[in-house]
């Protein structure tokens, strides 16, 4: 074992990478980190030596007369039977608090023993209260904190710059290879990767997000180990004065949030610039990159400094002057259809709107329909699409000729194309901006003398969300487009909604049953429309500048996030510091997996499928956080099982472990139930028998034969012959660049009888008798 005996690891991480690289039994450890210097994090980091094999006498923190108990000689099934802790509310608390939030006075008289008269008086300013407390805790906001300046490490290797022509020409960049790449896809991509990529200390892109998209597909074709870092350049503020210039580059921004969730070995992270300047590329990312492992990821250089990214609470302060509700007047344009936007109609009405124009026919359930059909003239229904910048003026102007002026802009539309990132195309980008930032753009461009607009965005672009790659990227420039323009004087807020429940009342009862539990099970359960248009109301009023509303259970979110790749994001949150960092592979994962590879071996065609489905069923019920594999059946599909791409990643780094085999983090989506995966499990670990030298040579005799014997065209002996060079060269590693030659070069130069000797001399003759 290795311990830093340090205050934070510095080299932890570099020496661990070394033992993996070496194929060495070994574990590279720290003793404290920072923000956890006391002796509660030393006690744990011994512990985790421990469980690694390092020797610690224990005689020191425990009791004299403390007995020691042998751990069970199987792997944890992590189902926990203790009591836990006094939880937040009892069941008698939450039936209390139930009932005063739905005013149910029978339900309040069931559980207080107190004649439900009493309650009349008090009851409607008790619900108030309770249910503001509680959206009051979904509120947050993001802020950047100046980082104390860091010892700069020297830059180290080589870089691979890839930038569109004439971007970045003034960034100083030693030891950086900057190669220009105009348009390129991703098959020409990963061929250059290839070619230029192998031993670089990282790959920095300065490419639109189309060709950052592009890109790290690219690079997880190319198979180059080395990680992606993309840099903009006014893409985000930091603070007043500190101005976005630039929100078409914030895409970059969402799609790297996603990217870190799902590609977390191929992710590096997301460093902004400010406009104008000089700027040491090579000594800022390698400053970045000192940090990117303990998740610190997210950097914006400043001249006054570097700046990391936070997600804070966002406690509600009275502006001076006092609280005055927001009382939209005249027409409010209100973008998008479906439920959310005729449920954001219902409450401007509600607040006093003359008239809402909605862009779109409204779609959603039939009661929302319904309920607008009510409200006859005060509202009106335009046949266009929101993107179609000729019929929204239009529009606009035809209110205006009714005397109808639009006075203030909801922006509701978005286009939800969901995919896991690797599977994304250029195209679902442009079609998902379109539906999504392209409406608010017109709006606001055609209505410059706006009294208010609220844009309407997603959390998926402010933290990430598995398979939202595109998604993620279109809210992140909505974000990024509502602090540019607010600050510029105009009276733009943005708000990054979680997800809101609007599941139709009376539907399949199953269907909106594991709907509504999924994102439970996740941490961030669905949003009910009515509490969050009264946070609405709190946002509104108060004039804030931006929010982001979601109902958060941080015990259960925040280890599910952190599970593939470490974050800082949510270091100021208390409630998701605790969570677990995500574990490296130890020796003691190397020796299951050898042992796991044994049991395999050794079993039987039936059993061994068994044993393999066993495993995948065992890892996907706990990465999914159930008690146990009989959760999770066989043949149904991962995706209706409640699997995104940030559950594959975790299922993927699990199955990792345990197999010692290199997954690829789209598994559950190639392999889309558990059977199908256990059996492709079973093809990478090899049948049955077990591969050892003897079996080698025999299937290499076997070979021999076969090729001695085949009746070949010369194109197929020489594509033959390709395949056996490629194979000795990955047998043998990386080869000697003073005697080794190119598979090309090679065959160019080679007769037949050459190519065959060189693979009797490789493997052998074979035996006349």
């Amino acid at each position: 074992s290795f311990v830093e005996v340090s205050a934070h690891p510095v080299v932890t991480v570099a020496v661990g990478e070394c033992i993996e690289r070496s194929g060495r039994n070994a574990v590279a450890l720290g003793t404290l980190r920072r923000d956890e210097g006391g002796p509660q994090r030393f006690l744990l980091s011994l512990a985790e030596a421990w469980t690694a094999g390092a020797p610690v006498d224990w005689r020191t923190v425990l009791p004299a007369d403390a007995a020691l108990v042998d751990l069970p000689t199987y792997a944890f099934q992590r189902e926990r039977y203790w009591l836990e802790p006094r939880p937040a509310e009892s069941a008698v608390e939450a039936e209390f608090w139930a009932a005063v939030e739905t005013e149910d006075l029978a339900a309040l008289e069931r559980a207080v023993p107190v004649d439900a008269e009493a309650w009349g008086p008090v009851l409607p300013g008790l619900a108030a209260w309770r249910r503001g407390r509680r959206e009051r805790g979904w509120r947050y906001r993001v802020e950047w904190r100046r980082r104390a300046d860091p010892d700069r490490p020297a830059p180290q290797g080589r870089w691979l710059l890839l930038a569109p022509p004439g971007v970045g020409a003034d960034l100083r960049a030693d030891d950086v290879e900057r190669i220009e790449v105009a348009a390129a896809d991703r098959e020409s991509l990963a061929r250059l990767l290839r070619d230029t990529a192998e031993g670089v200390a990282g790959v920095v892109s300065l490419l639109p997000a189309v060709g950052v998209l592009v890109l790290l597909q690219a690079l997880e074709d190319s198979g180059v180990d080395a990680r992606l870092w993309c840099v903009t350049r006014g893409a985000v503020s930091v603070g007043a004065g500190d101005r976005v210039t630039s929100p078409e580059q914030a895409w970059t921004w969402g799609l790297g949030r996603v990217a870190a969730l799902e590609l977390p070995h191929r992710w590096g992270g997301l460093v902004d610039l400010p406009d104008g300047g000089a700027v040491d590329l090579a000594a800022v990312l390698a400053a970045a990159a000192a940090t990117a492992d303990e998740g610190e990821d997210q950097l914006a250089v400043r001249p006054t400094g570097t700046y990391v990214r936070r997600l804070v609470r966002a406690p509600l302060a009275d502006p001076e002057g006092g609280i005055a509700p927001w009382t939209p007047s005249g027409t409010v344009l209100v973008t998008g259809t479906g439920s959310v936007a005729a449920r954001v109609a219902r409450w401007l009405l509600d607040r006093g709107a003359e008239h809402v124009a909605l862009t779109g026919p409204v779609g959603g359930p039939d009661a929302d329909r319904a309920d607008l059909s009510d409200l006859g003239g005060r509202i009106s229904c335009s046949g266009r699409e929101a993107d179609d910048l000729a019929g929204t003026a239009a529009l606009v102007q035809r209110l205006a000729e009714q005397g109808r002026p639009v006075r203030a802009v909801v922006h509701t539309a978005a286009g939800t194309t969901l995919a896991p990132l690797l599977r994304a195309t250029p195209a679902d980008l442009a079609a998902t901006v379109a539906a999504t930032v392209t409406p608010a753009v017109h709006a606001l461009d055609l209505l410059p003398d706006l009294a208010a607009a609220v844009l309407f965005t997603s959390v998926s672009g402010v933290w990430g969300t598995g398979e939202h790659a595109v998604f993620a990227a279109a809210n992140a420039q909505l974000d990024a487009l509502a602090e540019q323009r607010r600050a510029a004087g105009a009276p733009v807020v943005s708000v990054a909604w979680g997800v809101w429940n609007t599941l139709t009342p009376g539907g399949a009862e199953a269907e909106a049953a594991d709907a509504l539990a999924r994102p439970a099970r996740h941490g961030v359960p669905l949003l009910d429309p009515g509490r969050a248009l009264a946070a609405l109301d709190e946002i509104t009023a108060r004039g804030e500048r931006g929010a982001v509303v979601a109902e958060v259970d941080w015990a259960r979110f925040a280890p599910l996030f952190g599970s593939a790749r470490p974050t800082r994001l949510f270091a100021e949150l208390p409630e998701a510091s605790t969570a677990a960092p995500p574990q490296a592979v130890t020796g003691q994962d190397a020796e299951r997996a050898a042992d796991l590879r044994r049991r395999l071996a050794a079993a039987a065609g039936p059993e061994r499928d068994r044993l393999l489905l066993e495993l995948v069923r065992g890892h996907a019920a706990a990465a999914l956080g159930h008690g146990g594999a009989g959760a999770v059946a066989a043949e149904r599909p991962f995706r209706e099982l409640g699997f995104d791409s940030l559950i594959a990643v975790r299922l993927r780094n699990g199955l990792s472990a345990a197999t010692g085999v290199p997954l690829p983090p789209t598994l559950v989506f190639d392999h889309p139930t558990p059977a199908a995966l256990a059996a492709h499990l079973g093809e990478r670990l090899g049948g049955g028998e077990a591969v050892t030298a003897g079996a080698l040579r025999a299937r290499i005799k076997a070979l021999e034969e076969a090729v001695a014997d085949a009746a070949l065209t010369d194109d197929e002996r020489r594509g033959i012959a390709a395949q056996l060079y490629g194979l000795l060269d990955r047998w043998d590693g990386a080869r000697d660049s003073t005697g080794a030659r190119s598979v090309d070069d090679a065959l160019d130069g080679a007769s037949d009888d050459e190519l065959f000797e060189f693979i009797h001399q490789e493997f052998g003759r074979p035996s006349t008798g």
